[in-house]
């Protein structure tokens, strides 16, 4: 099953090309990500080699989850490794930008 409920999350690290740092960030996340059953599918990932002026490509990392509604969603917000994931991934972040999605599907 898919959810059609997203969390996108943008990540820009402190030191982007300090490979330490991208292992400490990439191990941290996918700890606590493993934690929690509400997400229904997970996509993590940096940008792709793409060099158009239309697309941002200044992140390190993005974060795509899905869950199968908002409630599912807020269950997750509200999870202890979630809330405890970010005291550590803000030591290695710059800033982070999230948005929340509904899709609807035909």
């Amino acid at each position: 099953m898919l959810g059609n409920f997203y969390h996108v999350v943008y990540f820009w690290l402190k030191e982007p090309d300090n490979q330490a740092v991208r292992n400490q960030f990439l191990s941290n996340i996918t700890g606590f990500l493993d934690q929690v059953d509400e997400i229904v599918t997970r996509h993590l990932g940096s940008p792709a080699p793409t060099y158009r002026s239309v697309i941002d490509s200044s992140y390190t990392f993005s974060l795509i989850l899905s869950f199968k509604n908002k409630k599912e969603q807020d269950i997750y917000q509200e999870h202890t490794p979630t809330k405890s994931s970010l005291l550590t991934l803000r030591r290695c972040g710059k800033r982070c930008r999230s948005m929340i999605r509904k899709f609807y599907s035909r």
